[in-house]
């Protein structure tokens, strides 16, 4: 090969790295110190294929509530996982659906949790992929379980922000 052929091979090389590399178009949120006092959170468990198919927040104060979602969680699974063990006296579990999607690339991000006045505030991305990004073929149900403290206020307000990841 002459030099020529070498020098574009390596701007080709480096052109196609370049635009293979995930970027994230994220979007600024509002500031913790804007939304109140923080909440602290742990995940519970998340992924991208569950029995639920509608998008829907749920927040769950009881044992029975969680029983029933967990059965929602893993309806038509063989040999589901077993339940965690939640206890309701001190502890909340918040749950995030994003509904049936046509393909994998899809995520729930629970970025922030705050107690206002008078409710709790949450606030979520909805990630999608691009559309030059590579992507199972498999209809997918993302979701997130989160447990918090157990607070003051049980009402719940969410803000959802839709975001497109190119890569």
């Amino acid at each position: 090969m002459n030099n020529l052929s070498l020098h574009i091979l390596w701007i080709l090389l480096t052109v196609c790295g370049s635009a293979m590399s995930c970027k994230s178009s994220q979007k600024t949120g509002v500031t913790p110190a804007a939304e109140g006092e923080p909440i602290a959170f742990e995940v519970l468990d998340e992924g991208a294929y569950c029995g639920v198919n509608e998008q829907k927040q749920v927040l769950i104060r009881s044992a029975a509530a969680w029983q029933q979602l967990w059965q929602d969680l893993h309806a038509g699974q063989t040999g589901g996982a077993e339940l965690p063990e939640v206890n309701f006296d001190e502890k909340w579990v918040i749950a995030c659906f994003m509904g049936s999607r046509n393909s994998g690339g899809y995520r729930v991000q629970l970025r922030n949790v705050w107690r206002q006045a008078d409710h709790i505030a949450v606030s979520l991305t909805h990630e999608a992929p691009g559309k030059n990004c590579m992507a199972t073929m498999a209809i997918t149900q993302p979701y997130i379980l989160v447990v918090i403290d157990r607070q003051p206020v049980d009402k719940i307000q969410f803000d959802i922000q839709e975001v497109k990841v190119d890569c």
